[in-house]
C-alpha cells in the first residue's frame, strides 16, 4: 500500500496553487499598465467627454480578465490532469517495483540453486570443478530444461539443458546452453555431490 492517502491530491494541489499563483502574476501584469493608463487618461481627460475613461477601464479589464481566466483554467486543467495522472504513475512505478522484486527473490532462488561457471567461447580453455568441459563425454541428465539468467547479461534468460561431464574419472553435473554459434554458457548445481 502506498503511504500517500490520496494520490491526485498532489496533482489537484499544485494545479490550485498553479491557477492561484498564475491568477495573480497576470493580475499584476495587466493592471499596472492599466493603473498608468488611468493616471494619464484621468490626467488629460475631458470632462465633457466621459467616454474616453470607460473605453480604456473596459479594455484594461478585458486585458485582465482574460489571461487570468486563462491561467485559472490551465491551472484547474493541470490540477485534472494531476488528478488522472498520479494514480498512474504512481500505479506504473508499484507494478515496475513488483517486478523487480520478483525478478530479485527469483535470481535469489537460481542463487541459491545455481551457481554461475561463465559465458566462454567454442574450444576456450576452461575447467570446471576439474573438468574441460571440451575434452569430457556430455550426458543429459533426465531432468527438464531450466531457464537461467544468461551468465553476462542478467536481465536475458536462455534455457539451458542438464548434463553430466565426465573425463579422466571426474565427473561434474551442469546446466549448459549454447547462447550463440560460438559461445556457451555454464552453470553448476550447488550442493551437487557429483
Amino acid at each position: 500500500m502506498s503511504s500517500v492517502a490520496h494520490p491526485g491530491a498532489a496533482g489537484i494541489a499544485g494545479g490550485v496553487l498553479g491557477a492561484a499563483l498564475g491568477a495573480a502574476v497576470c493580475f499584476l501584469a495587466v493592471n499596472a499598465p492599466y493603473l498608468a493608463e488611468r493616471k494619464r487618461v484621468n490626467a488629460t481627460a475631458n470632462p465633457r467627454q466621459p467616454g474616453t475613461y470607460v473605453a480604456v477601464g473596459i479594455n484594461a479589464v478585458a486585458g485582465l480578465v482574460a489571461p487570468t481566466l486563462a491561467a485559472g483554467l490551465g491551472g484547474l486543467a493541470g490540477a485534472a490532469f494531476g488528478a488522472v495522472a498520479t494514480p498512474l504513475v504512481v500505479a506504473r512505478v508499484t507494478a515496475a517495483g513488483r517486478l523487480a522484486a520478483r525478478r530479485s527473490a527469483q535470481r535469489a532462488q537460481l542463487q541459491a540453486e545455481w551457481r554461475v561457471v561463465g559465458e566462454v567461447f567454442d574450444g576456450q580453455p576452461m575447467q570446471i570443478e576439474g573438468v574441460d568441459p571440451w575434452r569430457a563425454e556430455w550426458a543429459p541428465r533426465g531432468a527438464e530444461p531450466v531457464d537461467l539468467p544468461h551468465p553476462t547479461s542478467l536481465d536475458e534468460t536462455a534455457s539451458f539443458q542438464r548434463y553430466v561431464l565426465s573425463h579422466a574419472g571426474r565427473s561434474v553435473c551442469v546446466a549448459a546452453a549454447r547462447l550463440s554459434d560460438h559461445s556457451w554458457g555454464f552453470y553448476t548445481e550447488r550442493g551437487d555431490a557429483s
